[in-house]
């Protein structure tokens, strides 16, 4: 049935659903039959014969899921395996959802630091290197979802491209759940990744949802110490993108959270505050290139930014004057 390219997003994404459920039941009829003495390499070769792709490629992500979790094969010999099996799909729509399915079934057995996968030949390296990977031929293949459409089917395409995007950040979801991320390796291994992803992709879509899933999926310290790099990239999206509404966002969730660190973290204090001259500067920059445009939507950014400095910095009181001036 996932061969189909008769249905619309959502609906395909209900026939996934169904077949996902359907998959649970197969996975557990592999793992009864390794129990009975059938070895995995067999089970991992035989379903490679099935002669249509689709299900061949479902069937092989579902067995090598249990010939990870049975411990005969180093994980990432399995996982750069079935990351490079599913690059013969590349419908979008088919494609994201094959590379979706790859990550649910193997999200418990990556490689991470201090669990059972994290052996000889299977690095936490390994995990980051197949989901970036992963995060970025989807969101490839994402952005070809609407490419080439004009108009009215343009629009369309955009409205269903909108409600898959839980797709392609399941990834991000999956990088940030992961044990062995420290803020080292989010600042020099994965944030320059995602970014370097988002840039090239040039689609407003794409840009938007994923420094939304930078603002929201990390934790908020990780952010503080990247904020230079993060408002830069800002500036560089497409014009299209809102970046009143990131700025928004990010300044919440980081007034939020130093509020909740409580008064005696001066080191998480000390960073927000050092952050101020760059949020300002970014601010300023954003309300001279929008004069006379949504100012509604400006207003609320300097509410943002005024809630973010009584927050961090109660005292600063030429940050609030300097606020209260830009908005008169």
């Amino acid at each position: 049935e996932l061969k189909t390219s008769l249905l619309t997003p959502r609906n395909y994404y209900q026939l996934y659903m169904m077949v996902f459920d359907e998959m649970q039941y197969l996975e557990q009829y592999f793992k009864e039959e390794f129990r009975r003495g059938r070895r995995m390499k067999y089970l991992y070769d035989s379903v490679q014969q099935a002669s249509s792709i689709i299900p061949r490629l479902y069937l092989l992500i579902t067995v090598g899921s249990v010939y990870i979790e049975t411990g005969q094969v180093p994980p990432s010999e399995i996982i750069f395996d079935l990351l490079q099996m599913v690059k013969g799909v590349q419908n979008p729509l088919r494609g994201l959802f094959i590379r979706y399915y790859l990550l649910k079934m193997i999200k418990d057995k990556l490689p991470d630091v201090g669990n059972e996968y994290e052996q000889s030949g299977s690095k936490f390296e390994d995990t980051l290197k197949f989901i970036l990977q992963n995060l970025e031929e989807m969101n490839r293949l994402w952005i070809r979802l609407s490419t080439g459409c004009t108009g009215n089917e343009r629009l369309l395409r955009e409205k269903e491209r909108n409600e898959l995007k839980i797709l392609v950040g399941e990834n991000i979801v999956r990088l940030a759940s992961l044990s062995g991320l420290t803020l080292e390796i989010y600042k020099n291994e994965v944030l320059p990744k995602i970014i370097s992803i988002l840039l090239e992709s040039k689609d407003q879509l794409s840009q938007q949802y994923l420094m939304e899933c930078i603002i929201h999926a990390f934790p908020d310290d990780y952010n503080i110490n990247c904020m230079g790099v993060i408002l830069d990239t800002c500036t560089n999206l497409v014009q299209t993108v809102d970046i009143k509404q990131l700025f928004i966002n990010l300044m919440d969730k980081l007034a939020k959270f130093v509020g909740d660190s409580g008064r005696e973290e001066n080191e998480t204090l000390q960073s927000a505050e050092k952050i101020f001259d760059l949020l300002q500067l970014n601010i300023d920059k954003i309300i001279e290139e929008n004069t006379g445009m949504d100012t509604l939507k400006l207003i609320e950014l300097l509410v943002a930014f005024i809630k973010f400095a009584l927050k961090c910095s109660p005292n600063k009181l030429q940050v609030v004057n300097h606020t209260l001036a830009s908005s008169v």
